[in-house]
This record gives structure tokens, C-alpha cells and sequence, in this order.
């Protein structure tokens, strides 16, 4: 599964990040008489989010002004990281967040029996490349990988690769861009064996790394708020310190306030897009 390929830029985080789960439901109410509230369900669960910024010098909001004067209102989608804010243990908790290969975003209700083996010890570098402790993988079994970035070059990449010497080896899955900040990646595996997760600048500042595997929706009793349908069953869940939420502005306009004082303030109000 890719993931949206541009993310709302990271270098500047929000203070404060309120997500809320939307149902639309038609009801119908008696004009007189004690008769029950009739309701009907209509469509799928959704999420809205707002996302506060605290004051942002001129001199250091980065990418993020930029990216928001490039989007044409509500017609352009992009990712959004959700964190996770569970302190010992990280993914497949109740009230974390996760990504399904199947592009949906969910918080999980009660973990069931589903795994959450951390699989990232180590790394090791050679040849300007950063390697992870060798990870066994199964063809078609996508491995999940966090961890956040700083001095990120241009043309950094990551992929699954099957040796660590820096120069041997071979590509084991698709190869996708690192951006500045937290990177969430879905890494599928070609074929099965040991192989290690690359990192093509050895150079970056890399921290809070999680690599996890993927497990199929239909093999585990975890429940999901709101729940994923029959339809979903295929679907890998990805048990990360964050995930990736498909969204867009949920107004036709941005405001940005510039302030006398050389200050920036940003409110962003955001709705997740399918």
C-alpha cells in the first residue's frame, strides 16, 4: 500500500491536536405523541481534526507556510501523522491509532490478541547507508517503520535491502522518500527471508525508531472504532508509534494571521478524505 506520497510538513509541530469521529445519523422525532426517536445510520465513520499552533517566529516556520499557500482549498489531499501518546508501550493499544494497508485509520478498542512485537534494535552504518538489526520478512507481509528525522538531505530513500555491507545486495521492496520529521513507511517485502531496512544517508539525525510487522485484520480478535467491515478482512494493520491519516482543509479557505509582534499563527481545520 502506498501511503499519501505528501505529508503537511513536520518540521513544525502542533501545540495542540484535537481529533474528533463524526457518524452521520438521520433521525426523525415525533412532532407529538411519546413514540421512540426513529435513527438511521448514513455512510461511514469520519474524522475531523484541528490542529493549534503556538505562535511561529517568521524567521522559522519553515515549510509548512509554503505548502499551506500551495494547496487549492478543499480539492487537495494529504497525509497528516497522527501520534500515539502511550508512554511505555507503543502501536497495539487501546486508544492508539493505526494505518490499515487498506488506507483506512482506526483507534483501536480493545488490542485482543493481536501482535505488537517490536522487531528495531540497532542499526549499523557503511557506505553513507543506515541499516536496522536484520529483520525476518515474508513475501507480501508489509513491515511497518517509524522513527523521526532531522537534516534530512534531498533524494534520501529507504527501502527493505538484503545485506548491511553498504555495497552488496539487492532491493527487497518498493523504495520511498524520508521526509524531515516523523516518517511513517509501509515496506512490502518481495520475497521471504532476512533482510534489513535501508536508509540511504547515514548522515541523518535518526531517533524513536519502531519497526513492527503487519498483521492480517482476519487472522486477530482486535476490535476497531469504528469497526472495519467484511470488506476489510485482507487488510494489514500496522501497529506504529503513529499513523497516517488521508485528509484535506475542511473550509474552502486558510487562514493565516501575521502578526506587529513578527509572530505567525495558524489554526488548521482538517477532515479526513477516502
Amino acid at each position: 500500500m502506498a501511503l499519501p506520497t505528501i505529508l503537511l510538513p513536520d518540521n513544525v509541530r502542533p501545540a495542540a491536536f484535537d481529533i474528533q469521529r463524526h457518524h452521520k445519523v438521520l433521525t426523525s422525532a415525533p412532532i407529538a405523541g411519546m413514540h421512540r426517536m426513529q435513527t438511521r445510520v448514513i455512510g461511514e465513520a469520519y474524522h475531523t481534526i484541528k490542529l493549534k499552533y503556538d505562535p511561529i517566529h517568521r524567521d522559522d516556520f519553515g515549510a509548512i507556510i509554503p505548502f499551506l499557500n500551495s494547496l487549492r482549498g478543499q480539492h487537495d489531499t494529504f497525509g497528516l501523522i497522527i501520534p500515539n501518546y502511550t508512554k511505555t508501550v507503543t502501536g497495539l493499544v487501546e486508544g492508539n491509532y493505526v494505518t490499515t494497508t487498506g488506507g483506512k485509520t482506526r483507534q483501536i478498542l480493545s488490542a485482543g490478541n493481536g501482535p505488537n512485537t517490536e522487531l528495531f534494535t540497532w542499526t549499523t552504518s557503511a557506505f553513507s547507508r543506515t541499516f536496522s538489526n536484520g529483520l525476518n520478512v515474508t513475501s507480501g507481509n508489509p513491515v511497518g517503520v517509524y522513527f523521526d528525522a532531522s537534516s534530512v538531505p534531498a533524494g534520501t530513500t529507504i527501502c527493505l535491502w538484503t545485506s548491511n555491507d553498504g555495497i552488496t545486495g539487492s532491493l527487497l521492496s518498493d523504495s520511498f522518500t524520508v521526509t524531515e520529521g516523523r516518517n511513517v513507511h509501509f515496506l512490502t517485502p518481495t520475497s521471504t527471508g532476512s533482510c534489513y531496512v535501508r536508509i540511504e544517508d547515514a548522515g541523518l539525525g535518526i531517533t524513536k525508531t519502531s519497526i513492527k510487522s503487519g498483521f492480517l485484520k482476519s487472522s486477530y480478535s482486535t476490535t476497531y472504532s469504528p469497526d472495519l467491515t467484511a470488506g476489510h478482512s485482507g487488510d494489514f494493520i500496522m501497529p506504529l508509534p503513529a499513523a497516517v491519516m488521508k485528509v484535506s482543509l475542511n473550509s474552502p479557505a486558510q487562514k493565516i494571521s501575521y502578526g506587529a509582534d513578527s509572530l505567525i499563527r495558524i489554526d488548521l481545520d482538517l477532515i479526513e478524505r477516502e
